[in-house]
C-alpha cells in the first residue's frame, strides 16, 4: 500500500518540507505517479524515515545517519552507538556539575545578606586561584601580527593564555579579589572538583590553596573593582583573639556584583587560611 505525502506527514508528525528534503538527500526514494508531479510513499519509505529520525534524535549528523542506514556493517554501527554513549555520559556529567554549581551558588547568595559580618571556621577542600594586576594588552591575546611590545616575554604570553583559559571556563571560574593595603588585585577562583573535571593545568601562575581550616566572612564593598583591607579587620581581630595564625593570603570571592552607572555594590565571601586556635590542634581534620 502506498501513501500520499500528507498522510505520511500526519502519521510521522513530520513537515512535508522535511520529507521532501530527505528525498533530495536520498534517504527515501518515493515512486512518482505517471503523468503528474506527485509522489507516493511505500511502507519501506516510512520505515526509512523513522530510522533516520531515530539517528537524528540522537544528534548524529545527517551524513552519518544516512551512512548508518545504507552502508555500514553492524559492527561499525555498534561502535558508533558506543561512541555516542560515551559522548552523552560526558554531557550528563557536565550538566550534573552545572546543576550542583547553580544550587550551591544560589544557597550562598541567598544567605550572604544574613551572613554579612558573621565569622565562621570551615574545613575547605583544596581550591585554585589565578590573579593578575591588570588586564593583558589586546596584542597579547590576539592573533594580530602587530606587536606593541618588543620585549614581550614568553612568561607573559603563557600567563595570558592561562588567564584566557580560566575566563573560558565560566561559570566555574569565580571572579575574586585579593585584598591589599592599597589596591586589590583581581583574579579567578575555582573549586577542585571543577578544576579536575575541566582538566585545568596546574602551571604558573595558578596558585594551589591546600585543604584545611579557613575563616570565612561576608563583607560588602561599595567599590565594584576592589575590596578594602580595612574590611578584614574584624576577621583578623578574631584570628588573634582566638589564638589562630594566618597561614596564607586572603581571597575574596565575588558572590554578588551590581555595577550601575553611578553606584556599585559587591558582596564578597572572604576566605582566610588559618591554623591553631585556642584548644585546637595545629592541624584539624575535617
Amino acid at each position: 500500500m502506498n501513501y500520499k505525502i500528507g498522510q505520511v506527514s500526519k502519521f510521522l508528525q513530520m513537515p512535508s518540507e522535511t520529507i521532501r528534503f530527505y528525498e533530495k538527500e536520498h534517504v527515501i526514494e518515493p515512486d512518482r505517479i505517471p503523468g503528474s508531479k506527485y509522489r507516493t510513499y511505500s511502507a519501506e519509505d516510512i520505515l526509512d524515515l523513522v530510522t533516520c529520525m531515530k539517528y537524528r534524535s540522537m544528534d548524529f549528523p545527517l551524513k552519518d545517519s544516512i551512512s548508518m542506514m545504507q552502508q555500514e556493517a553492524p559492527e561499525r554501527l555498534g561502535r558508533r552507538m558506543m561512541d555516542k554513549y560515551e559522548e552523552k555520559c560526558g554531557q550528563i556529567d557536565y550538566q550534573r556539575l552545572l546543576a550542583d554549581y547553580a544550587r550551591e551558588k544560589g544557597d550562598r547568595i541567598l544567605s550572604a545578606p544574613y551572613n554579612k559580618g558573621n565569622l565562621w571556621v570551615h574545613h575547605d577542600e583544596e581550591f585554585y586561584t589565578i590573579k593578575d594586576t591588570e588586564l593583558p594588552e589586546l596584542s597579547d591575546v590576539s592573533n594580530s601580527k602587530k606587536e606593541t611590545s618588543i620585549d614581550r616575554s614568553e612568561a607573559s604570553a603563557g600567563k595570558n593564555t592561562t588567564l584566557q583559559s580560566w575566563i573560558q571556563a565560566a561559570p566555574f571560574s569565580e571572579l575574586c579579589l585579593f585584598p591589599q593595603d592599597e589596591q586589590s588585585r583581581f583574579g579567578f577562583l575555582m573549586e577542585k572538583r571543577c578544576f579536575d573535571y575541566l582538566h585545568m593545568a596546574k602551571n604558573d601562575p595558578v596558585s594551589v590553596h591546600p585543604a584545611g581550616l579557613y575563616l570565612h566572612t561576608v563583607v560588602e564593598s561599595s567599590d565594584p573593582a576592589s575590596v578594602s583591607h580595612d574590611l578584614l579587620q574584624p576577621a583578623l581581630f578574631f584570628v588573634g583573639k582566638n589564638g589562630f595564625q594566618v597561614t596564607g593570603e586572603p581571597v575574596a570571592e565575588v558572590l554578588v556584583r551590581i555595577h550601575g552607572r553611578d553606584s556599585g555594590l559587591q558582596l564578597l565571601e572572604v576566605r582566610i587560611p588559618i591554623q591553631g586556635g585556642v584548644g585546637m590542634p595545629s592541624e584539624t581534620k575535617p
